[in-house]
């Protein structure tokens, strides 16, 4: 049997938007379904929380970002994309990014638990 705890997955979803309520939104919705994606027995990687933001004082760049984000995806076994992914520019960086890489990509948490 496998140790879904040893399978990480990599929460992919909308993010940024210039409307901090909206922001805010994307980000709680990340991490409602990170909480659900470790409750099911995986590992929960999730961007949305992990990078500090221009008000926290970081002066990175979005691509710098996004290339650090495309790094921690080369360590993970899937992808789990979000609702509304399609709308976001980075997310479909990292759907198109993970497809080339031979990651498994699921839309739902019920397609990743059935998978595993």
């Amino acid at each position: 049997m496998i140790n879904r705890r040893r399978i990480l997955i990599y929460i992919s979803g909308k993010f940024s938007n210039p409307k901090p309520q909206e922001k805010a939104i994307n980000i709680r919705n990340a991490t409602l379904m990170a909480a659900k994606v470790w409750n099911a027995g995986f590992t929960a990687i999730t961007p949305h929380i992990n990078a500090p933001q221009k008000e926290d004082g970081c002066t990175c760049r979005y691509e710098e970002f996004l290339e650090g984000d495309l790094e921690l995806l080369l360590h993970c076994e899937g992808i789990l994309m979000l609702p509304g992914w399609e709308e976001s520019p980075g997310a479909i960086v990292e759907h198109n990014f993970a497809n080339e890489h031979s990651l498994d990509i699921y839309y739902s948490l019920e397609e990743l638990v059935a998978d595993h």
